[in-house]
């Protein structure tokens, strides 16, 4: 049994690594505990600046819509996809971020 386990975790991390859209997990108070190859090569930052930090990419002015949406995720309320937009580390800004919960690992999937 734990050695199916062990091969679906790595057939899972695969898949987020191979994936050319960027897929980010935060924990429940907010901080990044999977970033993937293509959040890297499409935000910049690469995963020993992000891992366990709040996420760089959510530009100052959407600070507060940031703090927001991790309340009400706190709170219970599940989203399915909510359009966002993020920036890179040089500071462009993105036009399409989705966030997605999933409650069963309490982590919040987001992917460009």
């Amino acid at each position: 049994m734990e050695d199916a386990l062990q091969q679906s975790n790595q057939t899972l991390r695969s898949i987020v690594d191979s994936s050319p859209s960027a897929i980010i997990a935060l924990d429940m108070e907010g901080r990044i505990t999977l970033w993937n190859p293509a959040a890297e090569k499409i935000y910049g930052w690469n995963e020993s600046e992000v891992m366990g930090k709040t996420p760089p990419l959510v530009p100052a002015h959407k600070k507060s819509e940031f703090l927001a949406l991790n309340h009400r995720i706190q709170n219970g309320e599940r989203f399915t996809s909510i359009e966002l937009k993020r920036q890179t580390k040089q500071g462009a800004i993105q036009g399409k971020f989705v966030l997605t919960t999933v409650t069963a690992t309490k982590r919040i999937f987001s992917h460009f």
